[in-house]
């Protein structure tokens, strides 16, 4: 379903079956550490957040530390059920991806400001994001006028995020007490050019 915004932005609320989805948040949830919430930034200052994140990638980064765990977060090449969703990502849009960045938000109570993907390791003209677990709004903000558009991300849901998206938009993941379970996101991204 096209979003209808000023960019290349849809949303396909089934992307995955809700067996699909479920497996994948379980396998997710038992074989990755959520639990430290701090990272190191580029300028060396520690951060603490409310929420998990781990990164997978192909083998070839992973061996040559291009996106070391100092930098970037826990680190492992994709697990047998990540590279599977992945593969289908890749078949439905057309694009290939080298990394995919996973965060888990444990509830309501964490979230994501308005922000837009900078080119942090790779082109960001094309980013798709899995939803797992908990139903949560997320937010399309225009950068001129702001007005705002809200989808509520089903459970084995897609976003995506394509040609002039980050230029002119914005997104959230808002903070909300009403949503009392856990979610997680998976955004597959390029690296390189």
């Amino acid at each position: 379903m096209d979003l209808g915004l000023s960019c290349e932005a849809s949303y396909s609320p089934e992307f995955i079956t809700q067996g699909e989805a479920n497996s994948l948040f379980d396998h997710l949830t038992e074989t990755l550490d959520f639990t430290n919430h701090t990272f190191k930034l580029g300028t060396g200052e520690v951060v603490s957040v409310n929420f998990g994140k781990h990164m997978f990638m192909d083998q070839s980064l992973f061996d040559e530390d291009k996106l070391p765990a100092q930098v970037w977060g826990k680190t492992s090449v994709w697990s047998d059920q990540v590279r599977l969703i992945k593969e289908k990502v890749e078949l439905f849009t057309g694009h290939q991806f080298q990394v995919c960045v996973c965060i888990y938000y444990p509830d309501g109570t964490s979230g994501v400001g308005f922000h837009s993907d900078f080119v942090a390791f790779g082109d960001t003209n094309y980013i798709p994001s899995l939803s797992l677990g908990e139903e949560r709004e997320f937010v399309l903000r225009n950068k001129l006028n702001g007005k705002e558009t809200s989808i509520e991300l089903a459970n084995g849901s897609l976003v995506t995020m394509g040609n002039k998206c980050q230029e002119l938009y914005e997104h959230a993941l808002p903070e909300n007490p009403k949503y009392k379970n856990a979610r997680i996101n998976l955004t597959f991204r390029k690296y390189g050019n």
